[in-house]
């Protein structure tokens, strides 16, 4: 009896679309806010004065790496 409790525990967000719509949507406005939030950094980045990024300790080729890479590469 308490296998039958457990998988409909489980399965209870599957059986509501509107759930699964839902979370779906929220991994998507995450998905998009962290793209947005590695592309703002990568900018300001490149930004950065030589004084700051050796302060760091990041050198020029490692930076300019980092920077271009594209939004969606962690």
């Amino acid at each position: 009896m308490r296998t039958a409790n457990v998988s409909r525990q489980f399965f209870a967000p599957f059986a509501r679309p509107e759930g699964a719509i839902l979370r779906l949507l929220r991994k998507g406005v995450d998905t998009w806010i962290l793209w947005q939030r590695r592309a703002d950094d990568r900018r300001r980045l490149l930004e950065m004065s030589g004084h700051l990024w050796r302060d760091i300790g990041v050198d020029r080729l490692t930076l300019a790496k980092e920077a271009h890479k594209p939004f969606w590469r962690a």
